[in-house]
């Protein structure tokens, strides 16, 4: 089988293997210059790249994102459960010494716990376990009304107060109460 022709002028063209490898090198030319030249993605500028290895490969490049969603989820795995922490906390706006008052009375009408000094108060509790009904002030400021059984508030900001009333609801019978006070 001949594998070449002659040309009118005595040269020899590839018919075979040479033009099949020529052609393909011409049309791989073209296809990296028509990607290159207009910005398009050709089959001939595609990289797969796949790891087979335990550890993970580096990649870097640029990703654009201008279409997707607002809001996307991130997750991320690959942080140690313990990490070192290092650093100083200051404690420079907490009282040295916290202020208590304890009073327990019983009683119909309004029962009075005067602190005897200003307290900031940080956290109050009235405790009646006797199933009583109650209103609770601070310093004739109503902060709680019809209230049955323990009663407690912590306050966000320290509420400064020389006493707490409870007024009992009671019709016939005294109320037990408690007052527990926390504070500076």
């Amino acid at each position: 089988m001949d594998t070449t022709t002659t040309t009118g002028a005595g040269r020899l063209r590839p018919v075979s293997l040479r033009a099949g490898i020529v052609i393909g090198l011409a049309l791989a030319l073209v296809g990296v210059g028509v990607g290159t030249a207009t910005g398009a993605v050709t089959p001939f500028q595609q990289v797969v790249v796949r790891n087979t290895a335990a550890e993970p490969v580096p990649v870097s490049g640029t990703i654009n994102v201008g279409n997707t969603p607002t809001n996307q989820a991130v997750t991320v795995s690959n942080f140690p459960s313990t990490q070192a922490v290092s650093g100083t906390v200051g404690v420079g706006s907490v009282p040295a010494a916290g202020a208590k008052f304890y009073g327990s009375d019983s009683g119909t009408g309004e029962m009075n716990f005067p602190f005897g000094k200003t307290i900031n108060i940080t956290a109050l509790f009235v405790v009646d376990g006797t199933g009583d009904n109650y209103d609770v002030f601070i310093d004739s400021y109503h902060i709680a009304e019809n209230v049955e059984n323990n009663y407690s508030i912590q306050f966000t900001h320290p509420v400064p107060a020389t006493g707490v009333q409870v007024h009992c609801l009671n019709l016939t019978l005294d109320c037990h109460t408690e007052v527990i006070v926390f504070g500076y």
